[in-house]
């Protein structure tokens, strides 16, 4: 990656719907030489997609939380089957130290929240933390426009 393809990830990664041409003219290089970087980015797997960000209060879910998750059984191909059926959560992490899973969701309300975990604790022990705000949150990390990563 030189300069150019990391100034590109920086625009990007600020605002995702950037046209070419916006792009070339922040980056100075011509709309088909951003549109060709761009390209090769995506198939190098750099940049694996673009997304909205949603508000989540806005579409019914205020109670935002994570959960620790600690299975009562090492069969995690089928407690994650069927975790990915529930529509609360929003991301799910297999990871190391005493839990086995972390995740994060969301509910409408605290009734919600509950029934919630009283679905998953079926699966295992679970230690539930109630979001009260995000102040830092981004899906890559900053990158500098002028000193460039290596």
């Amino acid at each position: 990656m030189d300069k150019y393809d990391k100034q590109l990830l920086a625009a990007l990664t600020e605002e995702g719907r950037l046209s070419y041409a916006e792009l070339a003219r922040r980056v100075n290089l011509s709309p088909p030489a951003v549109a060709e970087r761009v390209a090769r980015l995506e198939g190098r797997k750099i940049i694996t997609g673009y997304h909205a960000h949603v508000n989540l209060e806005r579409l019914g879910l205020p109670v935002a939380f994570i959960m620790e998750m600690r299975l009562n059984h090492n069969h995690w191909h089928n407690t994650l089957r069927l975790l990915n059926a529930m529509p609360e959560i929003l991301t799910c992490h297999r990871v190391t130290g005493e839990a086995c899973i972390m995740l994060r969701g969301a509910v409408p309300d605290m009734a919600s929240l509950e029934g919630f975990i009283e679905r998953v604790s079926q699966h295992g022990a679970t230690k539930t933390s109630v979001v009260l705000s995000t102040p830092i949150e981004r899906t890559a990390p900053p990158i500098d426009r002028d000193t460039l990563l290596t």
